[in-house]
């Protein structure tokens, strides 16, 4: 009887294991994307010109919709990174970087393309981070140590496994520069505690999102930050 029953399914979203422990400690941001899942429909096209994406392929010299598989962005809320985890070279590295005209060094025996302000670093020929050149580092000096805190954890299994774009955040002061429209998100931030979305992708995209408002003025105001980020995201929906 036992050989006839069937496996649960997974019930917490899914995070590359090589990508997890690489997280600092003191990350209270996290925004994962199944980029490989995302290849499969017809919003990829759209997902690939967000600035996280664009900026983290650009720098590693791939094409996105064959070689990348899954992103994720992490942020103390002062400095952030990308992790990323694809197909980064073919055996030489080294040569595709240098070609850009950057400075290529190596950091503690890896490859590091960059400046004292942003780098990209490749842990291997499937895993590389891009950001913040001092959190690159941290990174690095972790190497695969880290957890998340007990606030993101505890988030996390109320994100689904299906999910192909998903973010956390633990609350705390978040002063990242967004990139154009994504600039709004700070104002949804400055009023919740916590929170967390997900969303999956077919023909459009169908997103949940819940928080903990820091105040019932902040609670009120909320739908509102939200339906301008959802117009601003041509997103169909209705906030709750």
């Amino acid at each position: 009887m036992c050989g006839c029953s069937k496996p649960e399914p997974p019930k917490q979203v899914f995070i590359d294991p090589a990508l997890a422990p690489l997280v600092p400690n003191d990350s209270t941001v996290m925004v994962g994307a199944r980029v490989d899942k995302l290849t499969k429909t017809p919003a990829f096209d759209k997902v690939s010109q967000f600035r996280a994406v664009e900026d983290f392929t650009v720098q590693a010299g791939i094409d996105p919709a064959t070689r990348l598989y899954q992103l994720l962005f992490f942020s103390n809320g002062k400095k952030s990174a990308v992790l990323g985890r694809g197909k980064f070279t073919d055996g030489i590295i080294a040569p595709d970087l240098a070609r850009k005209g950057g400075t290529l060094s190596h950091y503690k025996g890896m490859a590091m393309y960059g400046d004292d302000k942003e780098s990209m670093l490749f842990l291997n020929a499937s895993t590389a981070v891009f950001g913040d050149t001092g959190v690159v580092k941290t990174v690095a000096d972790q190497n695969g140590t880290g957890t998340l805190s007990p606030k993101i954890a505890a988030m996390l299994p109320g994100i689904p496994y299906e999910a192909q774009i998903w973010g956390v955040y633990g609350g705390g002061d978040v002063d990242v520069k967004l990139p154009g429209n994504l600039a709004n998100l700070q104002n949804v931030l400055r009023m919740l505690d916590s929170g967390m979305f997900y969303a999956t992708v077919d023909t459009q995209a169908h997103v949940t999102a819940v928080g903990t408002a820091r105040s019932e003025e902040n609670a009120r105001d909320l739908k509102g930050a939200i339906q301008v980020l959802m117009a601003l995201g041509k997103i169909a929906g209705e906030s709750e």
